[in-house]
């Protein structure tokens, strides 16, 4: 099994992103579906990282190199956003008894990190999500504290914020910073 994940990580993350013509329009590609379905279905497979003591999921492992490469494509940064999108949606827990706060940080944090660099329909894209996944509470806090200043002025990173002060936890934020 261990051997399949390998494999299938190795030809998502190198040969398939280096289709350059292939991946210009990820969004309406046959490959876009199957990228996404890859990263969904093996949400839950963790890779043994021998430099490494924690273990990382395979989802986790592949966006976070998709989104941490400079010379990543655009095309790719779109399909990462769209499937940041579909996680914050499905609110997958990885402990059934209780909501995985730490994976949702690191979706959030991906988020944030399309804002600190990439292109603008990326940019636009990770605030349409955190726009989003706003409506919840702890989700919509994590997003207020993790926010690069740099964004301040943009439209939509004002209703996130005036959306954070109108909760209690925000209200009482706000008491603090004044």
């Amino acid at each position: 099994q261990a051997l399949k994940l390998r494999a299938g990580y190795d030809f998502l993350n190198g040969k398939l992103c280096n289709i350059e013509g292939s991946l210009k329009t990820c969004g309406n590609s046959p490959q876009f579906g199957f990228l996404t379905r890859a990263l969904l279905v093996n949400f839950g497979y963790k890779f043994n990282d021998n430099t490494n003591d924690k273990k990382e999921y395979f989802t986790q492992r592949i966006l976070r190199e998709w989104l941490t490469l400079d010379d990543c494509l655009p095309s790719i940064r779109l399909c990462a956003n769209d499937v940041l999108r579909l996680l914050l949606r499905s609110e997958i827990c990885l402990d059934p008894k209780e909501r995985n706060i730490t994976y949702l940080l690191w979706i959030i944090r991906m988020l944030v990190l399309q804002l600190e660099k990439g292109l603008q329909k990326a940019k636009d894209g990770a605030l349409d999500i955190m726009t989003e996944a706003a409506m919840d509470a702890q989700t919509l806090q994590m997003m207020v504290d993790l926010f690069p200043s740099e964004h301040a002025n943009d439209e939509k990173a004002k209703n996130l914020v005036f959306r954070f002060l109108s909760i209690q936890d925000g209200f009482s934020k706000f008491g603090k910073w004044a």
